[in-house]
């Protein structure tokens, strides 16, 4: 079971889950099946969605993502259109997280976008191709030479 968390939805303001916290401890008392889903779409302007994802893999709770974008809140474009640089920091966690092994890894990943100005095909070969791209940089770090230069910066 996934539980998604939105800062809001149209017309479902009484039944939102309107943050990551609230969303974790919702799945943490629904049991083990329970993890919580990050849309890329539905979080305010600036917020850190790469921390969230650390976060919820730290807890055992990282269960799947809707990859889409937003400008405004709640826009579901095209993966990567508005900020491509925020969708390679979320991969850049999702492969330490993969890497990591504290804690079960295999989330689901969906691609959640709205079509009302686009073409549907196009869009999603675009965001298909943003996500792909992301990944591989996040895959082309070498984490040993960042885990050196981040230990030795903190001195």
């Amino acid at each position: 079971m996934f539980i998604e968390h939105k800062l809001y939805e149209p017309a479902f303001y009484s039944t939102v889950v309107s943050d990551w916290g609230t969303s974790i401890l919702i799945a943490k008392e629904l049991g083990p099946k329970a993890q919580c889903l990050v849309d890329l779409g539905h979080h305010a302007p600036n917020v850190n969605i790469e921390q969230i994802v650390a976060r919820l893999h730290a807890f055992g709770k990282l269960g799947g993502f809707h990859f889409n974008d937003s400008k405004y809140g709640d826009d579901d474009l095209d993966s990567g259109s508005i900020n491509p640089h925020q969708l390679f920091l979320v991969f850049n966690e999702l492969v330490v997280a993969e890497q990591d092994g504290r804690a079960p890894f295999n989330p689901a990943y969906m691609i959640d976008q709205s079509h009302n100005i686009t073409d549907p095909v196009e869009s999603l070969l675009s965001s298909a191709e943003a996500i792909g791209v992301a990944f591989v940089k996040a895959l082309m770090i070498d984490r040993a030479v960042l885990s050196d230069y981040q230990r030795s910066t903190m001195c």
